[in-house]
């Protein structure tokens, strides 16, 4: 108690926060989520199939962030409601390949009527006759 007078309180949380945190390494899945602690989070798609690192501070281990490229990305915890409803996309860059232009031939069918009504002899162009 006899000291009590030079304790120094922090007035500015930031400071502390920027003291106390922590990061983690963490395999993104396919589906661009990761887990921390128990829960499953979203994370940017172009991390998929990699390492992300994720911060947190010890005051707030609620808010998590990615660390990428220098920049500090807030991520959140997955709402499997919301996720349900989401539109689906395949992998960036992929493309749904064409369907194949009708050129007006089917050689199966062609091949299905040749054998279903053959020739007859002695037609036109048959060279038995």
């Amino acid at each position: 108690m006899a000291d009590a007078d030079e304790i120094r309180w922090i007035d500015d949380e930031a400071v502390l926060e920027a003291a106390f945190t922590a990061t983690l390494e963490r395999m993104v899945k396919n589906d661009s989520t990761c887990e921390v602690h128990g829960a499953t989070y979203e994370v940017p798609t172009h991390l998929r199939g990699r390492k992300a690192k994720i911060g947190y501070a010890l005051l707030h281990p609620e808010r998590l962030w990615i660390e990428d490229g220098g920049s500090r990305l807030p991520i959140r915890q997955v709402d499997p409601l919301a996720n349900d409803r989401r539109p689906r996309r395949g992998k960036e860059g992929e493309r749904k390949p064409e369907p194949p232009k009708a050129t007006g031939l089917n050689a199966v069918e062609d091949l299905l009527r040749r054998v279903a009504r053959p020739r007859r002899p002695g037609k036109e162009g048959d060279s038995a006759a």
